[in-house]
């Protein structure tokens, strides 16, 4: 099967086990080149890690249950702009509102920064202290994960084309705004986090990798993410 950490969880492995096996087979962002990998769950619980040239490694994964709780949630879009007016809306009880909502403004950021900050960045911040907020819980507290599914194209698209027709008017503000922990720095600097981010990228499977992501650095650290 193709390298894809998801499907280890599709095959209910437990998310501690998962982590291991990762690391086993080699990082998700330079899966192995050779040989196959594949990850079969037998009837007995154990796990067989098939690793390129690396050999077969045996884990034997205990059959506990793992439990995981969301313990805040928060949701912005242009026509649903919070989880209170997201809510009936996913349940099927009213409309989506026509109206265009504004960007909105993170207030953890300096007037500056604000101003800077594009369009990404400053969506994954409303939504990351919206959901502490729901949470309870302080944002400076907490190990972070950001995913996108491709960064902020417009910017790449904007610094591609500059490079090409006038590469000395490139933009140093939108250059920093283009790398894929953009909205990861923020947060810490908005919020003083001293705590470990993540931030990763898997196209289509973004949010499923993110939440797993999550829920292994929870497991591995007893500790809320």
């Amino acid at each position: 099967s193709r390298w894809k950490p998801g499907l280890l969880l599709e095959r209910s492995i437990p998310p501690s086990w998962i982590h291991r096996a990762a690391l086993k087979c080699g990082s998700r962002t330079n899966p192995p080149t050779s040989g196959w990998h594949s990850v079969t769950r037998l009837d007995s619980g154990a796990a067989i890690v098939r690793c390129s040239s690396v050999g077969i490694e045996m884990i034997e994964a205990c059959t506990t249950s793992h439990t995981a709780f969301l313990q805040g949630l928060a949701l912005w879009a242009p026509r649903i702009p919070g989880w209170s007016v997201a809510a009936p809306i996913l349940r099927g009880d009213r409309e989506a509102p026509l109206e265009v909502a504004p960007r909105p403004a993170p207030g953890m950021l300096a007037p500056n920064e604000r101003r800077r900050a594009p369009d990404t960045v400053s969506i994954a911040l409303e939504v990351a202290a919206r959901a502490c907020e729901s949470a309870g819980v302080m944002p400076g507290e907490l190990a972070s994960v950001f995913a996108t599914t491709h960064g902020d194209l417009a910017i790449n698209h904007y610094m591609s084309e500059t490079l090409v027709g006038t590469p000395t008017l490139l933009s140093p503000t939108r250059f920093h705004n283009s790398v894929l922990n953009a909205a990861a720095g923020y947060w810490t600097i908005g919020c003083g986090c001293r705590e470990s981010y993540t931030a990763l990228s898997a196209n289509i499977d973004s949010f499923g990798e993110g939440l797993l992501e999550a829920l292994v650095q929870s497991e591995a650290s007893g500790r809320p993410t």
